[in-house]
Formats: C-alpha cells, sequence, structure tokens
C-alpha cells in the first residue's frame, strides 16, 4: 500500500485530504507542524508527501528544503 504524509495545521484539511485518499486505497498519516511532520518524513518511508505552505511554526519551503537533503527521501514528490 502506498504511504502519503500529509503536513497541514488545518484539522478540517488534513482529515478530508486524508479520507479522500483513504478512499483510494493510500495509508495517511498526518502532522499538524512542519516540525512534526519533517520528523516523521526523516523517520519513516513515504511514497508521496502533500505539504502546506503556511504551517504556524517553520515555513513549508523550508521543511520541503530539509526533506530533499536527506537522501532517502530526495526522491519522494
Amino acid at each position: 500500500m502506498k504511504r502519503v504524509l500529509i503536513i497541514e495545521d488545518n484539522e478540517d484539511n488534513s482529515l478530508l485530504i486524508s479520507a479522500l485518499l483513504s478512499r483510494g486505497g493510500y495509508e495517511t498519516e498526518i502532522a499538524s507542524t512542519g516540525y512534526a511532520g519533517l520528523t516523521m518524513a526523516i523517520e519513516n518511508l513515504y511514497d508521496l508527501i502533500i505539504l502546506d505552505i503556511q504551517l504556524p511554526d517553520i515555513n513549508g519551503d523550508k521543511v520541503i528544503q530539509k526533506i530533499r537533503a536527506q537522501e532517502t527521501n530526495n526522491h519522494i514528490p
């Protein structure tokens, strides 16, 4: 099963995205802050990351830069 990480601080949005992906057969995990999502992305392997750009703790652009800096994660769309 394909795994998707959703990094989104709006709970309604993250639950909606998760529900839609789950119906499509994807396994989803949700992080509500950029730092939590960054930690999850470094510690786990995902097939896709859906990332909000405006997060309360760190800008989404910074999160994706840090994720892509990891050799094991630089291929994730």
